[in-house]
């Protein structure tokens, strides 16, 4: 019977043909029609990874709208496939939706360097927007209030450091508030704790620089939401800038956990599913992403 059971299994083994054939029609496939193919693959890994609200159906709509509305994410798609769905996951166990209107997070394809070959790879990469932060601290239960401001030339504003620290802010009450000049994190903690951090404009754009992938230092120019929305991104530094001082959350929970998968490359194949911020060195944006509005919402 264990013979019989053997032979019927390898009879049922696809042939070298078959294989063959297999490949091609996958060639022949448009980018969605691949992703579709790839998530069927791992439907069972992603099942067991996807938050309750979050059912496989839900999952496929809304990767195949984030890459029917950016053609080079298409491409990435394509070229690295697992990184697409590592991205994908990484929004689903964080509960936040990519590429919406939403703004909470994005996954974009980005040019990176492979470490073993020193070649240029296109893959998919996981970023949390300023107002996924939001969400996600206000679901770890211990954040009282938390909020992103931008700073306007006509508005009143006094900031002081020191002993005692404060930062006021009245919005000029007109229709013209001027330029944005700078931007600000707050955050209060149940406990009472509380924290800020301000930048001015020069002091956003000198970080945003120095430490973003997106920034094309041959060209001088910034490429991805530093381009389409500086205003939302500037506010998520000085919000991450503010939330080092705040008492951190337990390891195990979302709101640390995005702390980790923030602007990784994750492969969905890898056992333990953490990403390794490595992956993404000499990484440039490939191109603009999809505005907000575009992708799917809910």
């Amino acid at each position: 019977m264990e013979q019989n059971a053997l032979t019927k299994a390898a009879e049922s083994q696809p042939t070298a043909p078959a294989v063959a054939q297999q490949q091609a029609a996958k060639k022949k496939m448009s980018p969605a029609e691949f992703v579709q193919y790839q998530i069927t693959q791992r439907m069972a890994a992603i099942q067991a990874a996807l938050p309750r609200d979050w059912n496989p159906k839900r999952f496929t709509r809304i990767a195949m709208t984030a890459i029917s509305s950016n053609p080079k994410l298409a491409q990435a798609c394509v070229q690295s496939p697992k990184t697409f769905l590592g991205a994908m996951m990484n929004a689903a166990q964080l509960g936040l939706e990519p590429n919406t209107s939403l703004g909470q997070a994005y996954i974009l394809p980005y040019n990176n360097t492979d470490k073993n070959t020193g070649e240029k790879v296109l893959q998919v990469q996981f970023q949390i927007g300023v107002y996924g932060y939001i969400a996600l601290a206000y679901r770890s239960g211990e954040i009282a209030m938390i909020d992103a401001q931008v700073r306007y030339e006509k508005d009143k504003f006094e900031y002081r450091l020191g002993l005692d620290p404060k930062l006021e802010h009245f919005p000029y009450d007109g229709e013209d508030r001027g330029p944005a000049i700078g931007y600000y994190g707050i955050f209060k903690m149940k406990s009472g704790a509380y924290g800020f951090k301000y930048m001015n404009k020069a002091e956003v754009l000198a970080h945003a620089k120095r430490f973003s992938k997106s920034y094309n230092r041959k060209t001088g120019k910034f490429y991805g939401p530093w381009e389409t929305d500086f205003d939302s991104m500037a506010k998520k530094t000085v919000l991450l800038q503010a939330l080092k001082y705040a008492p951190k959350a337990s390891e195990d929970t979302k709101y640390a956990q995005a702390f980790i998968n923030d602007n990784t490359v994750s492969d969905i194949d890898r056992p333990d599913a953490i990403p390794n911020k490595t992956d993404t060195i000499d990484a440039e944006y490939t191109t603009e992403p999809s505005e907000p509005g575009e992708a799917a919402e809910e």
